[in-house]
């Protein structure tokens, strides 16, 4: 028996031998094939055996090991540490056909697989990654939802989850569009009691370049979501006196939100503000905010940054 069961080597009967006796060849070959069975089940140094049972190490490490190249090989700490196993390289293809390398080999998908990668070019609509040349699968959000355009932006980090049939964005990298802008330089003279369009040509700030501060000035975000938007408008009689000011966020032109200022002293210049939470689509929809200043004499919109503006932001996905 090469080792009594806890690893110790005991030697055959028969050994050791006496000194001065004549040497057995029972007791010599019985010994040599002892000595034989035991270093069989011996694990060697140059890897040429493989465990048979699993090898408890006593409270012990391995150590110097090198980093794992295939699924069936144990990580480094330093692998586990930085992310290696999850980390996507060679990401490429176009911005809504990805294509990445998978660390160890990977050769199939798997539910509960999980990995990061850093987007190459902002997704111009619905896209699919493809890790290893296994086949393409398609990106969701929400559970059931394509990604939309900007939802996942160069330069930042994309995690995806597989479920099993797609792979799941778990960060949240929308392009989430926000913006300011307000009237300037001029006052914005009016029709007294007439419903007009209030156009605020200078922007604070335009995260996504989704307002029109020149032509149609609107607010079109090109990503899908429900927005934060917050009119006001100074209505100012020159000349005159103002009754009442109006403001009214619209959405195609059709009315969400409304405010009213009555006035009931001859007054000069009066301010009202309105705010909405609305859905937009990402793609045809537009906010616009609309006024009414009614009074005598030359009735306007004021001009301000404090004054008469329209701002807005993401709040969350549709």
């Amino acid at each position: 028996m090469p080792r009594n069961g806890t690893g110790t080597y005991n030697l055959p009967a028969g050994q050791p031998v006496t000194s001065g006796t004549v040497i057995s060849s029972t007791t010599h070959n019985t010994l040599t094939a002892d000595l034989a069975n035991a270093l069989t089940g011996s694990i060697a140094a140059d890897g040429q055996t493989p465990a048979t049972a699993n090898l408890p190490m006593g409270g012990y490490k391995h150590t110097n090991v090198a980093a794992a190249t295939t699924r069936t090989e144990y990580p480094t700490s330093g692998q586990v540490q930085d992310g290696a196993l999850l980390s996507l390289t060679s990401v490429g293809g176009t911005a809504n056909a990805i294509t990445a390398t998978a660390a160890v080999s990977m050769s199939a998908y798997a539910t509960g697989q999980r990995f990061a990668f850093i987007v190459g070019t902002t997704n111009t609509g619905a896209a699919t990654l493809n890790l290893n040349s296994i086949g393409a699968k398609t990106i969701k959000k929400n559970a059931t939802q394509d990604v939309s355009a900007g939802d996942l932006l160069a330069g930042t980090v994309a995690d995806v989850y597989y479920d099993g049939t797609d792979f799941q964005l778990v960060s949240e990298q929308y392009a989430k569009p926000a913006f300011a802008a307000y009237r300037s330089g001029t006052n914005q003279v009016v029709a007294s009691a007439t419903n007009t369009q209030v156009f605020m040509q200078t922007e604070e700030f335009d995260t996504n370049s989704a307002y029109d501060n020149a032509t149609n000035y609107r607010f079109q975000p090109a990503v899908p979501g429900y927005y934060m938007i917050t009119g006001q408008i100074t209505g100012y009689a020159s000349g005159g006196s103002l009754t009442n000011v109006t403001a009214v966020i619209r959405r195609n032109l059709n009315p969400m939100r409304s405010a009213i200022s009555n006035i009931n002293f001859n007054a000069t210049s009066s301010t009202v503000a309105v705010s909405a939470i609305i859905a937009l689509n990402g793609s045809t929809d537009y906010v616009t905010l609309w006024g009414q200043a009614s009074g005598a004499g030359t009735v306007a919109f004021f001009f301000g940054q404090s004054e008469t503006f329209l701002q807005g932001h993401f709040v969350r996905p549709l």
